[in-house]
């Protein structure tokens, strides 16, 4: 039941109108890229070698923030659907992974402004969430409580053309801060693909 609400909370999109924001004003949903781009387009986009290439998936070393992440795209059908930013930075102080967190969340408030705070449905959305409190009380050990996927984080932003998605969460006693962005009208490709490979291993 545990991971059935953990899918829920993470992976559920959220669809609602918003305003066009300044980058996509500028013509731009991810870095200098528009959803729909080739793969090769990807590439020319970017002034480096990709650390990691599949024929549907490139990976970038990259900074944002002073911290080292990776930057990945997506594809599906040649197609930009997917984008985003995994840290890649390692603290042995957990709670500074929070710290990292918040630095994010507050640069994607002032590119984006104020994250949603309602689902489709109209009701509230936390961004805090906790599967087992047991940490609840004692803020020294929320990085720990992460880690072993007890409490988890999510803001989203909605735009009108992208999805953007700021996770903090864990499991195994790793730490995983990432932001995801997603194109509202490609995104069905990958539920195309989804449920074309669950039929191919039925």
């Amino acid at each position: 039941m545990r991971k059935y609400f953990y899918l829920l909370f993470f992976v559920f999109p959220v669809f609602l109108i918003a305003e066009k924001t300044t980058q996509e004003k500028e013509g731009y949903n991810f870095k200098q890229t528009v959803w729909g781009m080739t793969k090769q387009s990807v590439k020319n986009t970017e002034d480096k070698d990709p650390v990691q290439e599949k024929e549907d998936l490139l990976v970038y070393r990259d900074t944002i923030l002073g911290l080292d992440v990776i930057a990945f795209y997506h594809f599906v059908e040649n197609k930009l659907v997917r984008s985003g930013y995994g840290l890649m930075e390692e603290h042995s102080n957990e709670n500074l992974y929070i710290n990292d967190y918040e630095d994010l969340k507050k640069a994607l408030i002032e590119k984006y402004g104020e994250p949603s705070d309602k689902w489709i449905n109209g009701k509230d959305y936390n961004e805090v969430f906790w599967f087992d409190d047991l940490y609840k009380d004692d803020p020294s050990n929320w990085g720990f409580a992460i880690s072993v996927g007890d409490l988890a984080y999510q803001l989203i932003w909605l735009t009108e053309e992208t999805e953007i998605y700021l996770r903090l969460k864990g499991d195994n006693y790793k730490i995983h801060l990432s932001i995801a962005y997603i194109s509202r009208e490609l995104s069905i490709l990958e539920e195309k693909k989804e449920k074309e490979e669950k039929l191919k291993n039925f």
